[in-house]
């Protein structure tokens, strides 16, 4: 069959899906905010130290790493003459965006976590600011040479 492409390789189609992946996963810590105001706004604060400072390590980790990949490895993917193979360089994109979606949510979820075992809201917002900062940096497109 010659003239079939996968829809997978086209552009169009990678930039959708990932424009997709992402509303879902930036809408679901959104989600998280709305449940900790219906569910856990009668929940009193209780002492978490120990587990506050884990978690904001954490968070601080998964952050670095976010940035990382996106400053790093998907910058070095956008940038126009990339890697040579359009279908090898597309489904890097898609890996590393996928992966920024998830652990930038994870940051988010983290927060979550914190308020649901006694943290404050005070102690979670910062986590839900976080993730949605890293959501902003990686939001997804593709290279201008990749569409074309």
């Amino acid at each position: 069959m010659t003239g079939f492409e996968s829809p997978q390789n086209d552009p169009a189609v990678l930039v959708r899906f990932l424009k997709i992946v992402y509303a879902a996963m930036a809408g679901s810590v959104v989600l998280y905010l709305i449940v900790l105001e219906v569910v856990a706004s009668e929940l009193e604060p209780q002492p978490v130290g120990e587990l506050r400072t884990a978690l904001i390590v954490l968070a601080a980790i998964l952050a670095t790493v976010v940035l990382f990949l996106r400053f790093s490895i998907l910058a070095g993917l956008l940038l126009p003459g990339g890697p040579a193979v359009p279908e090898a360089r597309a489904a890097k994109l898609r890996t590393c965006y996928i992966i920024c979606f998830t652990l930038a949510e994870t940051v988010g979820l983290l927060g979550f976590v914190l308020r649901f075992v006694g943290g404050s809201r005070a102690d979670a917002i910062p986590f839900f600011l976080g993730s949605f900062i890293l959501f902003a940096a990686c939001f997804p497109w593709v290279p201008d040479d990749l569409a074309g």
